[in-house]
Order: structure tokens, then sequence, then C-alpha cells
């Protein structure tokens, strides 16, 4: 059964066919809105030391900051300090909305598989 098309959608699409059938290109927004905030959070990270990079990367295995000073061998206090400055390079402020850490891994996760 085929749905029913509006005229709104039937004038859109004839636009979209004529530009395609003249050598242009149409994207549909949704898949442009995924690539550009993809590339945003890509160049977001790209902003970041290697170290820091390691940091938010233990932070997406679920490790807690004194875990992490384990593993890098740091002090706590250097774990917040890189912690911090993570957050500040992603544009995380603090806020009562939202879980700053998760945040970040889910832009580490962003970054780390392309597919997504």
């Amino acid at each position: 059964m085929l749905a029913a098309v509006d005229h709104y959608d039937a004038i859109e699409f004839r636009t979209a066919l004529r530009t395609v059938a003249t050598g242009g290109i149409e994207l549909d927004p949704q898949v442009t809105t995924s690539l550009v905030s993809r590339l945003a959070s890509t160049e977001r990270l790209a902003g970041l030391t290697p170290r820091e990079r390691d940091v938010l990367g233990l932070m997406a295995r679920g490790l807690s900051n004194s875990a992490i000073d384990g593993e890098i061998v740091v002090t706590e206090g250097a774990v917040n300090k890189y912690i911090n400055r993570i957050f500040a390079k992603l544009g995380l402020p603090p806020t009562d909305s939202a879980n700053r850490r998760v945040l970040a891994v889910r832009h580490f996760l962003d970054d780390a598989d392309p597919g997504r």
C-alpha cells in the first residue's frame, strides 16, 4: 500500500530530481546535520593532547579517577586537572542538567567509531 504524498513532498522531490539531473547534489538535512556534528566532535578531540586523549579513553572504559591515576602513574590531582582541561576543550561547562563525564565519553566514542 502506498502512502499518500502531500503536494509539498512532490514539489521538493521534483526540485531535488532536477538538481541531480543537472549535475548538482542533494543531501538529506539529517545526513548533513550528522556529518557536521561528527566533524565538530572530531575537531574538538583534535585539540586534546595525547595524555588528555589517554585519560579520556580510560574514562570511556569506565575507570574512576583513582583507577586512572594508577593506569598512567600520576596523582589523582593530576587526573582531575586533565579531566577539567578535557571538559574545557570540549566545551562542557558545569551544569545541573547533564553529566560532563558522560558527554566527554560520547565525543570520544563518536570519534572512535566513524560509522556511527
